[in-house]
């Protein structure tokens, strides 16, 4: 975020550059358990259902133990049900955190 406002000597202008054009969405995708230990992902675009799939199959699911919960929101990227399956199948449970 760039500052609105700031401080120059007496008299003075307040000249400061600001970065502009270079936007560019990062997600992290990452899990966390009670004794600290995860397993997370960062990615250089948005989500969507092939990068959901690809860290929940090759990271998230092989972190997972019988009786895990894991807790999604509801971006259409998690309602993928190939990559939910394979999380049940590891013996974990999907929910999804109310609308």
């Amino acid at each position: 975020m760039t500052r609105l406002r700031g401080r120059a000597p007496k008299g003075g202008r307040l000249i400061c550059p600001a970065p502009q054009g270079h936007w560019q969405t990062n997600t992290l995708i990452s899990s966390v358990r009670l004794d600290g230990s995860s397993a997370c992902m960062t990615v250089e675009r948005a989500t969507n259902p092939e990068v959901f799939r690809a860290s929940g199959c090759e990271i998230l699911v092989p972190a997972l133990r019988l009786g895990d919960i894991v807790v999604m929101d509801n971006l259409g990227a998690h309602k993928n049900e190939p990559t939910l399956e394979r999380i049940r199948r590891a013996g974990a449970e999907v929910r999804f955190l109310p609308a």
